[in-house]
């Protein structure tokens, strides 16, 4: 996969809509549309995201009480256009809940595990081996001495947030182990799911 330096991790679901980590990277991507795009809330329109920057896909989990964020692929993005990349009125009035959500980022050339969340990369294990080196704003701040270095507080209430190269470079290593092991899924796959003029659930 090629793309720009740039890199970031796009979420989905939130705190109090986590998954199982035993749930097929299939069935997520039927559900939030990931291989197609990323949503993101009204109001904040990811203008930070430009052509070429690579998205590293992951969903909120839980299991056992322990909660963590799994990436399960990757994929290149294509810059935010206001209007061609916001829901339209039909879909609107089909889905209501999108008025929350009604802004995305598309992407293409997307890779992803064949296998379940559990077979992805975990957020929780980049945190702790990188710590405040995980992303490119607290790994500025840690240069700076001033502002907030710990990685667990940078993505709080965030949509997406940007990676450092070298978190770039650790999740790539990782993601790449990951499909090694149980594969990627095939082209085929994807092409059974929505058709590329859909748009995707935030959940």
């Amino acid at each position: 996969m090629t793309g720009g330096e740039r890199a970031w991790v796009k979420f989905f679901g939130n705190a109090r809509n986590r998954v199982s980590p035993a749930t097929s990277v299939l069935d997520v991507l039927e559900r939030t549309g990931a291989h197609r795009a990323g949503s993101y809330p009204a109001g904040r329109r990811p203008r930070s995201v430009r052509d070429g920057d690579r998205m590293f896909q992951a969903r909120l989990v839980t299991d056992a009480g322990i909660a963590d964020i799994l990436v399960f692929g990757r994929a290149i993005a294509l810059r935010h256009v206001e209007g061609r990349d916001d829901a339209s009125a039909e879909e609107l009035a089909l889905r209501p809940w999108k008025r929350r959500w009604p802004h995305y980022v598309r992407v293409r050339d997307g890779e992803f595990v064949d296998g379940m969340l559990a077979d992805g990369v975990s957020l929780g294990e980049l945190m702790d081996a990188l710590g405040a080196e995980a992303f490119a704003s607290t790994q500025h701040n840690a240069l700076v001495g001033s502002g907030n270095v710990d990685p667990r507080q940078a993505y709080r209430q965030q949509p997406a947030v940007r990676l450092s190269h070298e978190g770039r470079e650790w999740l790539d290593a990782r993601l790449d182990e990951a499909f090694t092991r149980v594969g990627r899924l095939s082209a085929s796959q994807l092409a059974r799911l929505d058709r590329p003029d859909n748009h995707p659930s935030a959940d």
